[in-house]
């Protein structure tokens, strides 16, 4: 997926667009964003633990470049917050994480589902950049 990245970077192609913390929290101008740094990180302060770490792993799949596979089935969860499921491939495995659809994660998980945006960074290196604001 790398060198395919490289490959449309170099030539203007329509690759998928790696993005960077401080483009995923809007700080970069002309460059789609997701969230804000504030509603981000209140996003993630309302997560109990195991979400917050199912949340961290989701930012690792991401930037790995795991392929999500199935469909996207948004549900409620008991505190009536729209969720979904995404199942990643790891190798011979599937494994999947809850992921709370609050804070522009909606978006995020439609564009990396279509392949439309690759992440370089982890869940810690995004909470920085939105407390560095």
């Amino acid at each position: 997926m790398k060198i395919y990245n490289k490959l449309h970077q170099e030539t203007g192609g329509k690759g998928p667009q790696g993005l960077t913390a401080r483009q995923f929290l809007n700080k970069e101008p002309n460059v789609k964003g997701y969230s804000h740094p504030t509603l981000f990180l209140e996003h993630l302060k309302s997560l109990r633990p195991p979400e917050l770490e199912q949340q961290e792993q989701l930012f690792d799949f991401c930037k790995n470049g795991v392929r999500i596979i199935g469909s996207a089935i948004t549900r409620l969860d008991r505190s009536n917050r729209s969720y979904q499921h995404p199942t990643f491939l790891t190798g011979n495995t599937q494994t999947g994480c809850k992921v709370i659809l609050e804070a522009g994660m909606k978006e995020f998980l439609l564009d990396y589902r279509a392949g439309k945006v690759t992440i370089n960074f982890t869940l810690e290196e995004l909470v920085e950049e939105a407390m560095n604001d």
